[in-house]
């Protein structure tokens, strides 16, 4: 199999090398003999004429054979598949950033939080952040990129039904703020599952009875995160964030 392979990449290869060949001795061979008229035009037509057969036999009789399991081809199909996704991936971003940003805020200097935990930047946590240190703007952007990024992807395995960008950068924004583990296992994404948005927007800010949902620490009210629920719920429902 694999001389096989090795041998049509050759034919493809060689097919390729032909047009090439011929599209560089048609321009030179026309140069040649109207300028210099070194060699006679139809001399130049003849080899144009055969290196065209030769090149259009290698491409309409031998490159067909060669595309029954081309490799190149299937990474061509899902190149396209990702394109979108891809396209769709960076809107959602594009929505859930500024928000991030302005709900986080930036602090290049690691401080504790509200519940004591050591963060940094755009409300970085984690073994990555240690007290004292500080970080420049290049390290706090790069750091909410990706894990924005990467909340939307582990949200997109829990939360498995087509989102609009706005109700997945809320959400991301949402998971961003409160974890993974919290997101997925909230109203908010039970609703989403269910394809019932009012309530799944709605759920980010209020439980079901109506009152403030994701707005504690420790069992205390925080308005600031009763605030940020709201602005994440607006543009879950297409508003504009306050």
């Amino acid at each position: 199999m694999q001389l096989v392979s090795n041998w049509r990449r050759a034919l493809e290869m060689r097919s390729v090398q032909i047009m090439l060949l011929t599209a560089v001795l048609n321009t030179a061979g026309s140069v040649w003999s109207v300028f210099i008229h070194a060699v006679p035009l139809w001399l130049w037509g003849l080899v144009n004429v055969a290196l065209m057969l030769a090149g259009g036999y290698a491409r309409l009789v031998l490159q067909p054979a060669l595309h029954e399991d081309q490799p190149r081809q299937r990474w061509c199909r899902d190149a396209g598949k990702a394109r979108p996704a891809a396209v769709a991936v960076a809107a959602i971003l594009a929505l859930a950033t500024p928000l991030a940003m302005q709900w986080e805020g930036k602090r290049n200097t690691t401080y504790l939080d509200i519940g004591g935990v050591p963060t940094a930047c755009y409300g970085q946590t984690g073994s990555k952040v240690r007290l004292g240190a500080t970080y420049p703007d290049s390290t706090c952007d790069a750091w909410l990129q990706r894990e924005l990024g990467d909340r939307y992807q582990q949200l997109a395995q829990c939360i498995p039904v087509e989102m609009a960008p706005h109700q997945a950068a809320a959400l991301t924004v949402f998971a961003y703020n409160v974890g993974i583990a919290g997101a997925c296992n909230s109203a908010a994404a039970r609703y989403a599952r269910a394809g019932d948005w009012p309530r799944a927007c709605r759920a980010i800010q209020l439980n079901d009875r109506g009152q403030p949902a994701w707005s504690y620490v420790g069992g205390r009210f925080v308005q600031g995160l009763a605030n940020r629920r709201a602005a994440e719920r607006a543009l879950c429902e297409g508003r504009a964030p306050r």
